[in-house]
């Protein structure tokens, strides 16, 4: 902006061209001043408007976490410091094993050899020897008190996936109470074994997707599955069939014979009892004439190591076993009254129907 001043002669002309300057001066520091203003005021709500369109800061707790992690950081070394915090932020974070919806079932999973838990424990069964598939048993702790003293972190969170495997002893130790399932797959047919937190129940129970009524149709995959029997087989058949009705009046005979003899059976027995028991405890074996000879064997191979026979007790069903089994010093009880005392058939010397009748 310029001024035109211009000339005056008057006796005070000089004063006035000067204050004519002052004021040029004074409206030119205005005029700078207001447009550096208006650009402060245009560069603040540029800046705002930037910062609004980027990511917030960092809330207090994250803040707190990377102050937290910092503080683990070693300070020697940039590179050493970054490939720490990136190792620490990228961690994933433990999961257990077993999620608490299902606490009451399970905290924890181990597995030990099968050998070696057979062996520890007498099952009083036979075994199938392990193979590649079988060679482990899989253990489920129920509670933080059964888990044994070592490993418990890998029992009880995901580490590298593995379950890990214990000795059976060390894998037991804690253990009051053991619950043992005895499964296998018996055929091709997919199974699925499932455990559910309820009133205690020492029975497992079979599914199977097989009709109602009694068929020889194999397993149907189109059906749902319902409750079955311990003897109904994938392909239809059942191994156990109801008894008929004449089978079961046989049986409530000898019932009947059972009872109406206890009293005077057990006044025969007492004495006997008395006599062979060893510290309260007597071994008790039946036996008939055909199986005498295996009852001899039974004694000789027992006084060869050394065994004790003199608490056996043996319940023999004829006079004649009766006399084999006194001859090598085994004490016997027989019922001479309750039972025929004539000698016995050659039809039955081979028959295990006497002894079966005998035990009623």
């Amino acid at each position: 902006m310029f001024l035109e001043v211009k000339k005056f002669h008057s006796p005070e002309g000089g004063r006035g061209v000067k204050n004519m300057a002052r004021t040029s001066i004074a409206i030119r520091f205005l005029t700078q001043l207001w447009l550096c203003l208006l650009s402060f005021y245009a560069g603040t709500l540029f800046g705002a408007h930037s910062c609004l369109e980027r990511d917030p800061l960092p809330s207090e707790p994250s803040q707190k976490k990377l102050q937290s992690i910092s503080q683990d950081i070693p300070i020697q070394g940039s590179d050493r410091a970054d490939d720490v915090l990136h190792s620490k932020m990228l961690k994933p974070k433990k999961t257990k094993r077993i999620p608490d919806s299902m606490r009451s079932i399970g905290n924890g999973f181990a597995r030990t050899s099968k050998d070696e838990f057979i062996k520890f424990f007498d099952f009083g069964i036979p075994y199938d020897r392990p193979k590649a598939d079988t060679s482990d048993v899989l253990i489920i702790y129920q509670s933080d008190r059964s888990l044994p003293e070592t490993h418990k972190d890998e029992i009880v969170w995901h580490s590298d996936g593995q379950i890990p495997k214990l000795h059976v002893e060390e894998a037991t130790a804690n253990c009051d109470q053991m619950n043992v399932i005895l499964t296998k797959l018996p055929d091709s047919n997919p199974q699925c074994v499932a455990i559910m937190a309820n009133y205690q129940s020492y029975h497992i129970q079979r599914w199977m997707r097989l009709p109602e009524t009694q068929t020889r149709s194999a397993l149907n995959r189109t059906l749902p599955l319902r409750h079955v029997s311990r003897g109904d087989g994938s392909n239809g058949i059942k191994a156990y069939k109801p008894p008929r009705k004449e089978d079961i009046m046989a049986s409530v005979d000898m019932l009947k014979v059972y009872l109406n003899s206890l009293e005077r059976t057990l006044d025969l027995l007492k004495p006997i009892a008395e006599r062979v028991a060893r510290d309260k405890t007597i071994i008790v074996m039946t036996c008939n004439f055909g199986q005498s000879e295996l009852l001899l064997n039974f004694v000789c191979s027992a006084r060869a190591r050394g065994f004790d026979l003199s608490n056996v007790l043996v319940f023999v069903t004829d006079r004649e076993t009766k006399e084999i089994a006194e001859a090598v010093g085994l004490e016997t009880f027989f019922d001479e009254k309750g039972r025929n005392s004539s000698p016995v058939p050659k039809a039955v010397v081979l028959s295990t129907a006497s002894s079966i009748n005998f035990l009623f």
